[in-house]
């Protein structure tokens, strides 16, 4: 897979993870092509520490969002449980996002990876899968949101309803059911027909954002164009 841009470290992975890691984010790029420009990093905490700590020497705008996100990432650095994690900032009207590879990606097998994924399922209503993909699939639907914020649409509130959460959870939680319920579809042979209106909906707000994103193109073509 061609990253072009992006700054990547997959050092110390085991290879059969890394392989499906890859391959389901080539998959999230083929569908939502836009998002790619807006990845800026992928590697292990180390990694990421060491870029934004150069990055913050001439992004001023940004020290105090970077500031809090390396200090994320400082803490999490010996957690054992959680596989990935994406974080977001804004440099002006541009929302950038990084994967941050958890440690126990750089210290377990494949199918130590899957039994890890099994264990956090058990608390999960949502997901039907134990396969890494699914890892991917949802910090990429947290993409989509922090970049659109469409897990605050009614119409996903309507969904997460059908799917059986009360209005106070999806209050408080309704990112996370929304990124897992995006993940379940695209992860699961067979996905929930709540996850498929999900996915739906969210692939109409993509498109109609790409269209807009285009009309804003042309306006300023022609604006730019010489009298």
């Amino acid at each position: 897979m061609n990253f072009h841009s992006i700054h990547v470290d997959f050092s110390g992975i085991d290879f059969p993870v890394l392989s499906e890691l890859t391959l389901s984010l080539q998959t999230m790029l083929e569908l939502y092509p836009d998002m790619e420009a807006s990845i800026v990093a992928i590697g292990n905490s180390d990694f990421l520490l060491r870029y934004f700590s150069r990055m913050q020497e001439g992004k001023k705008s940004t020290w105090r969002k970077i500031k809090e996100i390396q200090e994320s990432i400082q803490s999490s650095r010996t957690d054992t449980k959680n596989p990935m994690t994406i974080y977001h900032w804004r440099e002006g009207k541009k929302v950038k996002h990084c994967f941050c590879l958890g440690a126990c990606l750089s210290s377990c097998t494949k199918e130590e990876l899957v039994s890890l994924i099994a264990q956090i399922r058990k608390h999960n209503p949502v997901l039907e899968t134990d396969t890494v993909s699914s890892i991917v699939y949802h910090e990429f639907a947290h993409m989509l949101d922090a970049t659109f914020d469409i897990s605050r649409d009614s119409e996903i509130f309507r969904i997460l309803r059908q799917i059986g959460h009360d209005s106070e959870e999806i209050y408080y939680v309704g990112r996370e059911l929304f990124a897992d319920s995006f993940a379940e579809y695209y992860a699961s042979e067979h996905p929930s027909q709540e996850s498929t209106d999900l996915v739906s909906y969210v692939n109409r707000k993509y498109l109609e954002n790409r269209s807009k994103e285009k009309q804003r193109g042309k306006r300023l073509i022609k604006t730019i164009q010489p009298k």
